[in-house]
C-alpha cells in the first residue's frame, strides 16, 4: 500500500470529512434503548461495540433481512451514514482515488457477489438516504467493499500449535490495522449470522457483511483477510470481492483447506493481491493469493510452517506460522523487502521473529496463549507508532481490532480500539471474552 507517503495529512482530512459529509437525516436522535429489534434482526449496544444478530432461520428473504437491519441501524445510530461517508472520503483521499471512480468500481464488482449477499446489501440501501457527498448505494456498498475498492489494511497474524504450544492446542492471533475515520471506533461490531445448522461470526463494523475476520462456530475455523500489495494498478471489471467470497467459503466449506481452495480458484479474479489467514483446531495456514501473476514463480497457494520461503526471509520455527503484508513462498514476488512497504514488512517480521525466539528460549521452546498475546502486542520503542507514517510495529497506532483465538476451546478474546481513538500502550486489559456458543 502507498498510504504511508501521505498519511501525515490524515488528521486534517478527518476534520474536513466530518464537516463536508453532513447527513440528510442528522436531525434524528438515537433511540436510547440498548436493544433495537426488528423481527429477525437485533442490535444490542455494548460498552465497546455493537452485537448484531441476523436470524436467517425465521424464513425471511435476504432482502427483507437487509431492510430490517437498515431500519435497526437508523434507530440505533442515526448519523451512521455520516460516519461511513466521512470514512469513504478519507479513504478516497489517502488512496488517491477520485470519488467519481468509486461507484464505477462498485458496479464492476457487484454483479459477481453472491445473490443472497447482494440482496442483503440492497435491503440496507433501501432504508438509507445518503449524505451530501455519497449516495446510500455508495455508502453501503463502498463500506462493504473497502478491501476491494480502497485496500486500506495492513494487518498481521500468528499461530502456534503442537510442540510449540504449551498446551498443544492451536493458538491463533490476528491483528486488524485499519485507517479511516476516527468515528469507526464508535461502530465496531460483532455480527452473528444464524443459520439452521451453524452460526457465523463476522467481526468488523456496523452494516459490514463481508468477512474481514470471521469464525464458524460449527467448524471452529477462523478466517481473516490481510493485504499483500505488489503495487499494481486497480482493475475491477469482472472482478470479485474476496471478503464476500471468504464469507461464502466460511459458511459452506467444512475445512480451512476447502476455504483456501475456494478463494484460489483460477477463474476467481480479484482487484488486489492478498493473504487469507486460516486457523482450526489443528494448526494455521496462510493462502498467498497472487492474482497479479507477479514474480518469478507466481502462485495462488497455501503456505504452511514447513513451506520453502524466499531466501531473504528468516523463519526457523516449526509448528508456528506468521504473516505480515507480503508474499513469502519461494518464487513469489518480493514485496517483503522491496517496494513501498518493504521497510515496514521487514521491521514487523523482525520483531515477530525476535519476540517469538526470546519467549520460546525462556519457556522450554513452548508458547502459552499469554506469550502469543505478548508477541503480537509488541512494538519497538516506548510507544506504538503509526504504520502509515512508516513505523514497523506489530501493535501500532492504526490497530483497530485484535483477535486471540483457541479453536479447540472455542475461546475468543477481542481487543476493540477504544472509542476515544487512542491506542493504549498496554492493551492487555482491553481484551474481552466473546461468547461463541449462543
Amino acid at each position: 500500500m502507498k498510504t504511508n507517503r501521505i498519511f501525515i495529512l490524515f488528521p486534517a482530512l478527518c476534520l474536513f470529512a466530518g464537516l463536508t459529509s453532513c447527513s440528510k437525516g442528522d436531525e434524528n436522535t438515537p433511540d436510547p434503548s440498548n436493544i433495537i429489534k426488528d423481527t429477525a434482526v437485533t442490535i444490542e449496544r455494548k460498552a465497546t461495540h455493537y452485537l448484531v444478530t441476523l436470524d436467517l432461520t425465521q424464513g425471511f428473504s435476504h432482502y427483507r433481512i437487509g431492510q430490517q437491519y437498515g431500519r435497526c441501524i437508523n434507530k440505533m445510530v442515526p448519523n451512521y451514514e455520516t460516519i461511513l461517508g466521512s470514512h469513504l472520503s478519507i479513504l478516497a483521499f489517502i488512496q488517491s482515488v477520485d470519488s467519481s471512480a468509486v461507484p464505477e468500481r462498485i458496479n464492476n464488482i457487484r454483479p459477481q457477489l453472491d445473490a443472497d449477499f447482494r440482496d442483503e446489501l440492497d435491503g440496507i440501501v433501501s432504508q438509507f438516504k445518503g449524505t451530501a457527498n455519497w449516495s446510500a448505494f455508495e455508502i453501503v456498498y463502498g463500506g462493504n467493499l473497502v478491501p476491494d475498492v480502497f485496500r486500506p489494511a495492513q494487518c498481521c497474524a500468528f499461530g502456534c500449535w503442537g510442540t510449540a504450544s504449551k498446551t498443544g492446542d492451536n493458538i491463533a492471533y490476528r491483528t486488524l490495522d485499519w485507517p479511516g475515520s476516527p468515528d469507526l471506533c464508535s461502530i465496531q461490531t460483532i455480527t452473528k449470522v444464524k443459520h439452521p445448522d451453524k452460526t457465523i461470526f463476522l467481526i468488523g463494523m456496523l452494516g459490514q457483511l463481508g468477512c474481514v475476520t470471521g469464525i464458524n462456530n460449527q467448524t471452529s475455523i477462523m478466517a481473516a483477510i490481510l493485504d499483500a500489495d505488489v503495487e499494481t494498478s486497480h482493475q475491477s471489471p469482472g472482478r470479485r470481492s474476496y471478503s464476500f467470497d471468504l464469507r461464502k467459503a466460511l459458511e459452506s466449506e467444512t475445512t480451512k483447506e476447502g476455504i483456501a481452495g475456494y478463494l484460489k480458484k483460477p477463474e476467481f479474479g480479484y482487484t488486489w493481491d492478498h493473504l487469507i489467514f486460516l486457523a482450526d483446531k489443528t494448526d494455521c495456514i496462510i493462502l498467498e493469493n497472487n492474482i497479479s501473476n507477479a514474480g518469478p514463480v507466481p502462485q495462488r497457494a497455501i503456505r504452511t510452517d514447513k513451506s520453502s520461503l524466499n531466501q531473504d526471509i528468516p523463519w526457523n520455527f516449526t509448528d508456528m506460522i506468521g504473516a505480515v503484508n507480503c508474499f513469502m513462498l519461494s518464487g513469489q514476488f518480493n514485496n517483503y523487502s522491496e517496494g513501498v512497504n518493504g521497510p515496514i514488512n521487514t521491521e514487523r517480521w523482525g520483531l515477530l521473529c525476535k519476540k517469538s525466539d526470546s519467549l520460546r528460549q525462556l519457556n522450554n521452546n513452548q508458547l502459552s496463549d499469554e506469550h502469543v498475546r505478548e508477541i503480537m502486542c509488541s512494538y519497538w520503542g516506548s510507544e506504538p507508532r503509526s504504520l502509515y507514517a512508516g513505523g514497523g510495529d506489530l501493535y501500532n497506532k492504526d490497530t483497530q481490532q485484535m483477535f486471540w483465538y483457541i479453536p479447540a476451546q472455542r475461546s475468543l478474546r477481542v481487543f476493540f480500539k477504544p472509542k476515544n481513538n487512542i491506542v493504549p500502550n498496554d492493551p492487555s486489559k482491553f481484551f474481552e471474552t466473546i461468547d461463541l456458543l449462543n
